[in-house]
């Protein structure tokens, strides 16, 4: 009994690495076993016609049956299949395990039929070799094939006794069980190869893709695996990219050292790891810079909250490892409805970033991108930063025709559209006092950057004293509120040449 237990347990510990090996690999499962069982059946057509042409020489008294003639056809439409659906890189499990087992079905009916029914008065030529051979070629699981291997065998034996007698009927028998009792074997042990092969693999595809000191993707796999995601997305789902560094990490490498610099980026893993969800991609892209992918975001608040609450954790967790207060910048991005390729979304969500540190480490900003779905075809774009919305409103009626305007209401929604639209912005026409960010910091910022410096702005104030300031910050022109068309049109023609 303790035999039989141990063999059940041997068994049962191997279906489920089978299954495991299934899990991970179903794709390259379908790939070999169409390529089997198209090279097979190719091979069985070739086989069946030598043998069909030799045989006559060596048994004068052989003659054709029908079974050879519905044979060739049958492995020729397995073929076929096989072919197609490589050819076409159709890759459907549940069709190609079915059709190889069906193939598996056909090939041991037309055997059996031609060493028993056929050959009465000989012994099995094909039947023991065929029963080796299945399950080493193809990629099954143990209750998928075995069944049909054990239920061969006895349809065998059933009708071996039935048409044959004496020495061939007893041969037969026996070579049958143990056709199948080594096949059971074999396939065991290249099953065992295939699992320990796919186990090696996937520990050198961990190895070239994971960070070993965070845990997380290095730079390589987290970029491909953000494309991946952005060209297949469906656009209708949010998700926004977020990419963080730690504050002052260079002055921690130097008063503290580098080890601590290391234990400091491996506690920020870790963090990271619990904060977000499996199926978010999370990865390390530089020395202490990160990028997150956060997949299906209904709400930009849900994910506000969660770099906030990463924010305060880092602060408590780091006291354990540094003497003095840690803090990380962020920048996020919320992806519009549009698809839109990574560069784009890194190149926001970096923007971001930028702004976040130059306004004040340990703060995230966040940054909407707008659809292009309404964007008008031919035409330059003009940005009205102004949170009156009557202002506006005059500018989009005085500039609609020549330009396609793109509003924004505040200094951080300014910056975002600069971000976003950088290469396209003809002109800017800025308000000078707005809440929270006002213009003349959008003006600093702008003339800081070298990739906002060539944006032309013009500053719109109802305050007169402001000019001087203004075009001093690097502003090209103003304009003194209320508008008057005709001087407003002629300013903005004036600088965009």
């Amino acid at each position: 009994m303790k035999i039989i237990h141990k063999i059940v347990t041997f068994l049962n510990r191997y279906e489920e690495e089978k299954t495991v090996l299934y899990n991970n690999s179903t794709n390259e499962n379908i790939e070999t076993n169409l390529y089997v069982l198209q090279w097979i059946s190719l091979t069985a057509m070739g086989l069946m016609l030598v043998i069909s042409f030799m045989t006559p020489f060596i048994f004068q008294s052989w003659k054709i049956s029908e079974i050879y003639v519905l044979f060739l056809p049958a492995m020729f439409l397995f073929y076929i299949f096989a072919y197609v659906c490589r050819k076409k890189d159709i890759k459907n499990y549940v069709l190609t395990q079915r059709m190889c087992i069906l193939f598996c079905v056909v090939l041991y009916s037309f055997i059996i039929v031609i060493d028993v029914l056929i050959t009465p008065g000989g012994p099995s030529s094909f039947f023991g070799l065929i029963m080796v051979i299945i399950p080493i070629l193809f990629v099954f699981r143990m209750r998928e094939i075995y069944p049909i291997q054990l239920m061969a065998v006895i349809v065998f034996i059933v009708m071996v006794m039935r048409r044959k007698q004496g020495v061939i009927a007893s041969s037969d028998i026996f070579n049958a069980i143990v056709a199948f009792l080594f096949s059971l074997v074999t396939g065991i042990v290249v099953m065992r190869i295939r699992i320990e092969d796919k186990n090696l693999k996937l520990k050198y595809k961990q190895l070239s893709t994971i960070d070993a000191l965070t845990g997380v993707l290095n730079k390589m796999s987290c970029e491909n695996n953000i494309m991946e995601y952005l060209k297949h997305r469906e656009t209708s789902v949010g998700c926004g990219l977020i990419i963080m560094d730690i504050d002052n990490f260079k002055k921690i490498n130097d008063e503290f050292g580098h080890q601590v610099g290391d234990d400091v980026l491996e506690k920020m893993g870790m963090l990271l790891t619990h904060h977000f969800r499996a199926t978010d991609i999370i990865g390390r892209i530089g020395g202490d810079e990160f990028m997150v992918l956060a997949r299906n975001i209904d709400n930009y608040e849900i994910l506000e909250k969660k770099c906030s609450q990463l924010q305060d954790d880092i602060r408590k967790e780091m006291k354990s490892l540094l003497p003095i207060p840690m803090s990380i910048s962020l920048g996020i991005v919320i992806l519009s409805k549009d698809h839109v390729s990574f560069e784009k979304v890194f190149q926001m969500a970096d923007d971001a970033l930028y702004e976040a540190k130059s306004f004040g480490k340990g703060r995230y900003v966040l940054q909407i991108m707008q659809s292009n779905t309404c964007r008008q075809k031919g035409k330059e774009i003009m940005i009205v930063a102004d949170d009156c919305e009557a202002d506006r409103e005059i500018l989009r009626g005085i500039f609609q025709d020549e330009y396609h305007i793109i509003e924004a209401c505040d200094g951080t929604e300014t910056l975002s559209v600069l971000s976003q639209y950088r290469e396209e912005i003809a002109v800017m026409i800025l308000d000078i006092e707005m809440p929270g960010m006002d213009g003349y910091q959008v003006l600093n910022y702008v003339k800081e950057r070298s990739i906002f410096s060539e944006i032309p702005v013009i500053v719109a104030t109802a305050e007169a004293s402001y000019e001087e300031k203004a075009l001093s910050m690097g502003a090209k022109d103003v304009i003194i509120k209320p508008f008057d068309v005709e001087i407003a049109k002629l300013r903005v023609k004036n600088i965009v040449k």
